[in-house]
C-alpha cells in the first residue's frame, strides 16, 4: 500500500514506519513497537488502525511492517530488532529516513526530529582524540588496530554480543557523513565486526 497524503507524500506503510522510528530516535537508541505505532499513526492517521474499530492501532501490522524492514528482499534490512529492548534502525534505515523527512514539505513541527542529540557533539569531540582517529589523520590508516576501534567506541571485556554491535550502529548513524569521522568509523566498524564474527565461531 502507497500512502499520499499530505504529511507522507508516497511512501509505503512499511516505509512510512521507519520514518516513525527515525522520528523517534532510532538512529542513536531503541525505541518500542507501541511508540513507533503511535507515531506511525500521527504521521498516517487511519493507515495503521483496525478496519472496524478506526480509533484502535494495530500493533501487530506494525510489527510485521518493522519486521518486513529487516528482510533485503523487501528493500530493506532498514532496522534490526534488539532482542525485548526495541527496534533500532541500520545506516541504510538512518539514510532512507533523513532523505524521506527532507522530502515531508507539509511535516508538522511538533512531529519533526530533534536536529541533534546532546550526546553527539560530546561524542564527536571525544572520538577525534581517539588514536583511531590520529592514525588516520596522519595517513596511517592501516595501522589502526582492533584496540583502537574499540576504543573509538567506547568497547571494553564487559561490552559483549549484541550491545557492541548496537554501539557500534549507534556510531555509524551519527556519523557516517561526518567528513572527519565517517572514514575513520567505517575502518573501525569493519574491525569491530570482524572480531564479532570471529567471537561468535
Amino acid at each position: 500500500m502507497t500512502i499520499s497524503s499530505k504529511s507522507v507524500p508516497t511512501l509505503s506503510s512499511s516505509e512510512v514506519v521507519v520514518v516513525a522510528a527515525y522520528l523517534l530516535g532510532a538512529d542513536s537508541k531503541c525505541i518500542d513497537t507501541e511508540d513507533i505505532a503511535m507515531k506511525a499513526h500521527e504521521l498516517a492517521p487511519g493507515v495503521f488502525t483496525w478496519k472496524k474499530y478506526k480509533s484502535q492501532i494495530d500493533r501487530q501490522a506494525i510489527y510485521k511492517h518493522l519486521w518486513d524492514q529487516m528482510k533485503a528482499d523487501n528493500g530493506g534490512e532498514y532496522v534490526v530488532l534488539v532482542k525485548n529492548d526495541g527496534w533500532m534502525l541500520t545506516l541504510s534505515g538512518t539514510e532512507f529516513a533523513r532523505g524521506a523527512v527532507a522530502n515531508l514539505k507539509s511535516i508538522s513541527p511538533a512531529v519533526k526530529k530533534k536536529k541533534q542529540e546532546p550526546w553527539v557533539g560530546r561524542e564527536r569531540v571525544r572520538m577525534l582524540g581517539e588514536t583511531a582517529y590520529a592514525k588516520y589523520a596522519e595517513g596511517r590508516k592501516e595501522e589502526i588496530a582492533l584496540i583502537d576501534a574499540e576504543k573509538l567506541f567506547r568497547l571494553d571485556d564487559y561490552v559483549i554480543g549484541e550491545a557492541r554491535e548496537r554501539k557500534v550502529r549507534q556510531a555509524e548513524n551519527a556519523f557516517h557523513d561526518d567528513p572527519d569521522l565517517g572514514p575513520v568509523i567505517t575502518i573501525a566498524s569493519a574491525l569491530v565486526r570482524r572480531q564479532n564474527e570471529r567471537n561468535r565461531t
